[in-house]
């Protein structure tokens, strides 16, 4: 069974030893909606590596990236996938969507999470780098996952909230930089 919009909550898996967070620059809408749905498609067609557990694609709400969010059992098999297979996925997936801008990844361990309401579906997920990890969840947000990256050096939220007009209504952080994003689809 798929769940069309899955929670976070519902989506971490207990057994993941590394969670990776990567946003790829696709520039419009259609560019983010081909290259997510190539992503997919590779992972669904192709051999999948014994230590990744799922991949989640998110799409930037004004349509110009998507966030992938995945789970592996180790760095190490991670590590050895993008060895061995990566460059081959994403030499199909940049034949289609050619110019994508990769950053790069963070490669993290999930710190904490807080869920406020278990119960409400999430429509906007705000993902922001935090000065340190130990913020509690901004009043309005359904839930937040807090991740920090393998060397320490930075904290990421994840942010759940109803709907992108909460989020608008909520209080700012002081110089967050942030991203909104919706769910896409997952493997």
């Amino acid at each position: 069974m798929t769940i069309e919009n899955p929670r976070l909550h519902d989506i971490i898996r207990p057994d993941t030893g590394t969670f990776l967070l990567s946003r790829w620059g696709t520039g419009t809408p259609e560019r983010t909606r081909l290259a997510a749905d190539a992503v997919i498609e590779e992972w669904r067609s192709g051999a999948k590596p014994a230590g990744h557990l799922a991949q989640h694609a998110y799409l930037d709400v004004d349509g110009s990236g998507i966030l992938h969010y995945a789970q592996w059992r180790s760095d190490e098999e991670h590590l050895e996938f993008a060895r061995a297979l990566r460059p081959a996925v994403i030499s199909r997936v940049d034949r289609l969507v050619p110019g994508i801008e990769r950053p790069g990844l963070s490669r993290t361990r999930l710190h904490r999470s807080t869920v406020l309401d278990a119960e409400r579906p999430a429509g906007i997920l705000a993902v922001s780098t935090l000065a340190h990890p130990d913020v509690e969840p901004q009043p309005g947000a359904l839930a937040a996952h807090v991740h920090v990256t393998a060397d320490g050096g930075r904290a990421i939220e994840l942010a759940e909230w109803a709907d992108a007009a909460a989020y608008e209504a909520a209080e700012r952080r002081p110089g967050a930089d942030v991203r909104l994003y919706t769910y896409f689809r997952a493997v």
